[in-house]
């Protein structure tokens, strides 16, 4: 294949449009995909642009529920009439479970509260490795200062710095004194 063959066959790919689906939620937002089937992408339409749909089930206004279980990707479409069949089982299994969970006054086991001293005890077990630690670390930071402080003091040399002691008059000299004072 010629390259400008090749070229005019990529300007063809690349212009022709392709048509995506679109439903509306009934919470009026508006989902896009190529088509609504399972395992195909879906992104929600935005002012400025698309983005994947995220977890969760949207209810179309034709009555049927997209369930999307991973981020932007169908996992499947529900019939309004299934989606009522899950719902009533669903229901039913939550029932059921409540009924499990209902506890009768002969299966209440009365709890014993603990006593103070155990309370305490048990606090010590579980503070006390930790102010162990702490108190290690502390000693290692000072040990750490320590030495820091003992090498750079003694770098450190004193310079003092030599000042001119000389005494200022203190009494008033005119413009001309002050000129030649400054030039001497």
């Amino acid at each position: 294949m010629k390259p400008s063959e090749l070229l005019k066959n990529i300007q063809t790919l690349l212009s022709a449009k392709i048509e995506l689906a679109q439903e509306v939620t009934t919470e009026g937002i508006i989902l896009e995909a190529e088509s609504f089937e399972p395992k195909v992408p879906v992104f929600i339409v935005t002012e400025n642009g698309t983005e994947p749909a995220g977890k969760g089930e949207y209810k179309l206004e034709n009555g049927k529920t997209l369930v999307v279980a991973e981020d932007g990707i169908i996992d499947a479409i529900v019939e309004a009439e299934a989606e009522t069949e899950i719902e009533i089982e669903a229901a039913k299994e939550v029932e059921v479970e409540a009924a499990e969970e209902v506890v009768t006054e002969e299966t209440v086991v009365e709890e014993k509260m603990p006593s103070q001293e155990e309370i305490i005890d048990a606090v010590v077990k579980v503070v006390a490795p930790m102010l162990e630690q702490l108190k290690s670390e502390v000693e290692e930071i000072k040990m750490k200062y320590e030495e820091m402080t003992k090498t750079k003091m003694s770098k450190v040399t004193h310079t003092p710095e030599v000042k001119n002691n000389v005494a200022k008059s203190t009494k008033r000299t005119n413009v001309l004194e002050t000129i030649f004072e400054k030039l001497n």
